[in-house]
């Protein structure tokens, strides 16, 4: 059991790095990493396979996207609206605040487990 989580905590720490990589080093940043497009080599690193959805993003949207994920994990709904404003996914002339309610109802308070921010998305 406890190499299975050990093993499981290392996975998700070189998800996290190759994404943070791909974020804030090289901007291109795969769209589609589910466990199906996630293989581990032999020597322990992640590859990506089907690079059918690619982007390269621009500096400021990279800046926005880091952004956002730290207000997620702080359960700051009003900055990550700025944030996704600044990644161009609000469209001008919404209703910010309404946007902002929503996401507070939908998502509430950040709840940890172990730690981990536990935000849920499928709300």
């Amino acid at each position: 059991m406890f190499t299975s989580i050990t093993h499981r905590l290392i996975q998700v720490s070189k998800g996290v790095e190759a994404t943070l990589v791909q974020l804030l080093e090289t901007g291109l940043l795969h769209a589609d990493p589910h466990p199906g497009n996630l293989r581990y080599t032999s020597s322990g690193e992640i590859g990506f396979l089907d690079f059918g959805l690619l982007c390269q993003m621009e500096k400021r949207h990279q800046f926005a996207m880091l952004a956002s994920i730290v207000h997620i994990v702080n359960g700051d709904w009003a900055s990550l609206v700025n944030a996704l404003i600044d990644m161009d996914v609000v469209r001008p002339g919404t209703n910010i605040r309404l946007v902002t309610l929503e996401l507070e109802q939908a998502l509430g308070e950040v709840e940890f487990k172990n730690g981990i921010p536990d935000v849920k998305f499928s709300r």
